[in-house]
């Protein structure tokens, strides 16, 4: 592993031959074709997302974008459900023209079927290659590979999972920025990030002994780290560090995740950041923070939907354990009412236990055991 990222980093750089730009990191999406039941607006919610995206992109300065994984949640079958996803990676190539790249995600990974993102992605990167084979390109519209210079200014892009950097070649390098989908941190940072109030323009956070700094690049010239994979994780922190001879002085964001895929996703914080780093003569002279407001629960969220999965997890779990029960166990009573003590939880109404017992368990679990319910529930409840 280590000999193939030493390969990586030396070979898979892309270096442009413009010194000018916007570099604007759009944090995962998780775009679909369909909603999930609990967000019946996920689809439209997503299209007002990316239509606030290209105004960002249109008011930049020869912009270039990269997108940090998990465009797409999963595959997409049918052509016709698939083009207005084409037609999102068209739009960003034009408007960037063709300057769109990519880290590659677990959701890229984990769901590559019918995944668009391998049709069109121009894989420069033996580390991705190595994951997933030579994806056979349609036409590039976007670019993932594991370095891009513009100028001074190196970017790394930390694909999933990978966590072995060694020395990279920062020769007339000044700032070096990571874009990963790979979540690091320990115990201190998580739990700051949990409790305080991630407002955007918060203070800056001094965390030490951070986690997997395999995943780091070995420069001290490391000067803005963006994580993602993390959807719910919101929060900037300062990173001074001493490790391996390289002293750490970088700014760590976590970016949160502009697509919800779980309506536990939803809190009362809906704002996201757009980082967008300028540019000029091969420099890095500023970072600055568009914000796009994502719909809120209220508006986006069934919870009658939610209540009536969670009842319906409750009853397929509770018809699971009675399946379970043996019935040659002599204290088959003792054994039933155990697993019926359980019933009765939040998650669970008095219909949705009528309902377990009248439908749910009639032919899914032995009768004996259907009897020994009924009577249990009659004499208890």
């Amino acid at each position: 592993m280590s000999n193939l990222w030493q390969t990586i980093l030396v070979t898979m750089r892309i270096k442009t031959d413009y010194e000018d730009a916007d570099v604007i990191i759009i944090p995962e999406q998780h775009l679909w074709h369909k909603n999930i039941t609990s967000i019946p607006t996920m689809v439209d919610d997503n299209k007002k997302i990316i239509d606030n995206l290209y105004s960002i992109i249109s008011n930049s300065r020869n912009p270039v974008v990269i997108l940090d994984g998990d465009i797409f949640h999963r595959g997409t079958p049918r052509l016709s459900d698939a083009l207005p996803l084409i037609d999102y990676l068209h739009t960003l190539n034009s408007l960037c023209d063709g300057r769109v790249y990519s880290v590659v995600g677990n959701h890229e990974f984990t769901y590559h079927k019918d995944n668009i993102f391998w049709i069109f992605a121009d894989v420069k990167s033996e580390y991705v290659e190595n994951r997933i084979g030579k994806p056979k390109v349609l036409t590039s519209y976007l670019t993932a590979t594991d370095e891009l210079q513009i100028g001074s200014v190196l970017y790394c892009l930390g694909h999933y999972d990978m966590d072995f950097y060694d020395e990279i070649d920062t020769n007339s390098i000044d700032d070096v920025i990571l874009i990963t989908h790979s979540c690091f941190g320990n115990q201190e940072l998580f739990d700051n990030l949990k409790v305080k109030d991630p407002h955007l323009n918060t203070d800056v956070m001094k965390v030490n002994n951070i986690d997997r700094l395999g995943a780091l690049p070995l420069t001290n010239k490391l000067k803005y780290i963006y994580v993602g994979h993390l959807h719910t994780c919101i929060g900037t922190f300062r990173v001074q560090e001493r490790y391996n001879s390289h002293d750490y002085d970088c700014i760590l964001t976590y970016l949160g995740s502009l697509g919800r895929t779980s309506h536990a996703e939803y809190t009362d914080f809906n704002e996201r950041k757009i980082p967008i780093h300028k540019i000029r003569n091969g420099k890095l002279i500023e970072v600055v923070n568009e914000i796009i407001e994502l719909p809120s629960r209220e508006h986006a969220v069934d919870d009658i939907n939610v209540a009536l999965s969670k009842e319906k997890y409750e009853e397929q779990k509770i018809v699971h354990e009675l399946r379970s029960v043996k019935l040659q166990n002599v204290d088959l009573i003792s054994n039933v009412r155990e697993v019926l003590s359980g019933v009765s939880t939040p998650g669970m109404s008095d219909n949705g236990l009528l309902k377990l017992f009248d439908s749910a368990l009639i032919g899914s679990v032995p009768d004996e055991i259907v009897e020994v319910l009924r009577r249990d529930y009659n004499e208890n409840y």
